[in-house]
């Protein structure tokens, strides 16, 4: 605050939302999150003396400096790494006012507290893995009255976060160690592109049957076909396999008396150039029997092309699908060809994997590794440095021979 006669002006004062204040927002925000910086001027009867800002003194005896000013502190020294907990403490502030917390300089708010009897406060931060490195400071503030220290983040070596982060990061020696390993690959997400037969979809909305088509579970109309959703499944390395979608589309004519419902198209492949369109009917004939069937082999499929990513196939309609479509066609007759996609696959591969004498992740040639962070091993530091003295216990020539045949293994 800054005193000028009988005026005291706070500015940009930090602003912490209270517990009736959260409840008043109508819960959008928690309780102790920060709001806007307030700057209040309050003119008095008479000049009074301005509170004194803190001096960061880590203070002791009574929890003042020599001015009775509050003091803040940080427990076990005032360095912490990234991702380390930092502990706070204060003290000489007046019993039942509100302590805020707030971590410069780039404004964080820790948190708030309702100081006690003995004047006190402690504030306990867990500092963010990606926060800044270097020289910070924690503020501790009560309306115009504040109590600084100063304390440094040190940088966390993200490529070792997962043992520990406490090994060094170069090398005391030349020795490589490398092995080979095996990335399993994943598989894409297929989807299905299929017209059904345009002939019918013509005369379902055409003037004879008067009727409507609609799409459910996915499926959508895609030009003049149809798109059967996001489908699932798998192809092996020659491509067989069964990929299935969700999609479903109605068929509605002639007042209600053609009705036809194809759902949860299955692709099953069974060699390079052919496979079977497998689905779900429900379906009537123009009398009214009940023609529905799961799991009906409705199409032969002969490919034009096939791979793991997909391709195109000619759909043949078998004498199961000739009955389940109410007799409109019969067995043998085409259908509209229809396309699969694989999108978003990858192939599994053997990868280098290769560490310096320190245990640090290094490419081949020993330069620093970039690829990622490491993942966690569940071994310690005792663990690791354990390791490190065996590896360097067999001596340079195995580490070099283990190297060499990792090397010859992935080119190979």
């Amino acid at each position: 605050a800054q005193q000028s006669g009988t005026t005291l002006t706070w500015t940009n004062a930090p602003a912490t939302l209270t517990d009736e204040g959260a409840q008043a927002f109508g819960g959008f925000y928690e309780p102790g999150a920060a709001l806007d910086p307030i700057t209040l001027t309050v003119t008095t009867a008479e000049a009074i003396d301005p509170p004194k800002p803190g001096n960061g003194n880590n203070g002791g005896g009574n929890g003042q400096d020599k001015d009775g000013d509050p003091t803040v502190s940080i427990v076990g020294g005032t360095s912490v790494d990234q991702g380390g907990e930092l502990v706070a403490r204060g003290s000489g502030f007046a019993a039942g006012t509100e302590v805020t917390a707030t971590v410069y300089s780039e404004p964080v708010v820790i948190g708030s507290q309702t100081v006690g009897g003995d004047g006190g406060v402690e504030f306990t931060w867990t500092v963010p893995s990606d926060f800044p490195a270097g020289e910070h400071t924690l503020e501790l503030a009560t309306g115009g009255t504040t109590a600084e220290v100063e304390f440094t983040v040190n940088e966390v070596n993200s490529n070792l976060a997962g043992l520990g982060g406490n090994l060094q990061t170069e090398s005391t020696d030349g020795t490589i160690t490398c092995t080979t390993e095996y990335v399993e690959g994943t598989d894409g997400t297929p989807s299905l592109s299929w017209g059904v037969r345009s002939s019918f979809v013509s005369y379902v909305e055409g003037g004879i049957a008067n009727g409507e088509i609609s799409t459910a579970n996915g499926a959508s109309r895609s030009g003049s076909g149809f798109s059967w959703g996001s489908g699932s499944g798998s192809l092996d390395e020659s491509g067989q396999g069964t990929l299935s979608f969700p999609g479903s589309v109605h068929f509605t004519g002639h007042d209600g008396i053609l009705q036809t419902t194809l759902s949860n198209p299955r692709v099953e492949v069974t060699d390079a150039s052919s496979g079977v369109l497998i689905v779900d009917v429900q379906s009537q004939d123009m009398e009214g029997n009940d023609l529905s069937a799961s799991g009906v082999t409705f199409a032969n499929l002969s490919f034009s092309s096939w791979a793991q990513d997909g391709g195109t196939a000619q759909a043949t309609l078998t004498g199961a699908g000739a009955e389940a479509f109410a007799g409109f066609y019969s067995a043998g007759e085409s259908l509209d060809s229809l396309t699969v996609s694989v999108s978003g696959a990858t192939e599994g591969q053997t990868v280098e994997v290769c560490y310096d004498a320190d245990g640090n992740r290094v490419n081949p040639d020993g330069t620093p590794y970039t690829g990622g962070a490491l993942a966690s091993t569940g071994m310690d530091d005792a663990g690791i440095s354990g390791l490190i003295g065996l590896a360097a216990a067999l001596g340079l020539l195995g580490a070099v021979l283990v190297a060499s045949r990792a090397r010859r293994t992935i080119h190979s």
